[in-house]
Formats: structure tokens, C-alpha cells, sequence
């Protein structure tokens, strides 16, 4: 692996990207006929995405998806920090769902976040919108289609020859709300002590 040299990206361009993204779904609704009739962010960073995005698609209906990665000795785990909250507005036997995360890092909770919504939403159909796409994202089974920007070597993997003949972004970026050594160990796949 190459020394990780992060881009952090300003809460402007991050305003420009989340405009992107949301261009895209809109594209797609439009083409389609159809709507959102709910948002769900992947917590915690998804939440920044959702939020904007839910009031660029008018929809209060926003329901909160809480997992987190957690490294157990020699790999990362994926666990359920919460269940979905008790919700007080009416939401369709098939609803069309919008899943929002920042990033796709490898895929892996893409995948067990669509797994936990259809448990909760069976009939649902679901889309998955994120900002950034590493090269080396595994493909999504079972979305109704997938949204991104930016594809980059979030891994740093490449070499910078390698990114240019492929076309990816060589950036390794962090968001405005990211904490630079939380980031680090995450790519590294080392523990990262939080305050609680």
C-alpha cells in the first residue's frame, strides 16, 4: 500500500457533490415517473448525505439504518448499533426507498444494509445513492439501481500510473466532518479508539 495522502474536501464542494448526486436520482425519477417515499441514511456519515438530499427531493420521510465497523483482531466486522425507530407517518406496502451512504469503501455494507431493509420492507424497491465509489467496490445485489460521483483508489492501491490508465480519481478524500486518524486506521483495518 502506498503512504495515504488525503484531499479533504471543503463543505462547498461537498454542496456541489450532494447537487450531483442528486441530479442523477432525479434524472432517474423523472424517466421512470416514479418517487421517493422514503430516505434512509446509513449512520453516521450517510446522515449528511440523506438530509440534504431529502429536502432536494422534498420528503420529510427520513428512517435511520445504524451499523457500524468494528475491527475484531485480524478483519472488520459489521455490527447493528440500533433498530429502526418507531415511525408516526404512513409509509406504502411497496414503497420505492432511497439508501444514502457517503462512501462505498468495499460494498460490504451496502449489501447488509439492503439485506435489513427488506427484512423491514419487504415489498420495497430500493435504490442506494453515495458520493464516492472505490475502484474495488464489490457489486450491489438486489438495488433497483445504484447512484455515485466520484470513483477513486480509496484504498490506495494503485499506482499513480495505474489510476491514470484506468481512468480513477488517485484521491484518498476527507469529507469535512472526517477525523483524519479515524480514517487512516479504517483503510488500514486497524481498531480506532473513540471517546465512549
Amino acid at each position: 500500500m502506498n503512504e495515504i495522502k488525503f484531499t479533504r474536501i471543503s463543505w462547498n464542494r461537498f454542496g456541489e457533490l450532494c447537487d450531483e448526486l442528486y441530479q442523477k436520482i432525479e434524472t432517474y425519477l423523472k424517466m421512470t415517473g416514479k418517487h421517493i417515499d422514503l430516505i434512509i441514511p446509513m449512520m453516521r456519515e450517510g446522515g449528511f448525505v440523506a438530509l440534504t438530499l431529502s429536502y432536494k427531493l422534498n420528503t420529510y420521510k427520513v428512517l435511520p439504518l445504524h451499523s457500524k465497523h468494528v475491527f475484531k483482531q485480524d478483519h472488520y466486522e459489521i455490527l447493528q448499533m440500533a433498530d429502526f425507530p418507531k415511525t408516526y407517518y404512513d409509509i406504502p406496502q411497496s414503497p420505492l426507498i432511497l439508501l444514502v451512504d457517503v462512501l462505498s469503501f468495499s460494498g460490504k455494507s451496502g449489501n447488509l444494509a439492503y439485506q435489513r431493509v427488506k427484512e423491514r420492507f419487504p415489498r420495497s424497491s430500493i435504490l442506494f445513492a453515495y458520493i464516492l465509489k472505490d475502484y474495488t467496490t464489490i457489486e450491489f445485489e438486489g438495488f433497483e439501481k445504484t447512484f455515485s460521483v466520484i470513483t477513486a483508489d480509496d484504498h490506495n492501491m494503485l499506482s499513480d500510473e495505474d489510476a491514470v490508465n484506468q481512468g480513477i480519481d488517485k484521491h484518498v478524500y476527507l469529507f469535512p466532518w472526517q477525523n483524519e486518524e479515524e480514517e487512516k486506521a479504517s483503510i488500514l483495518q486497524r481498531d480506532y479508539q473513540y471517546s465512549n
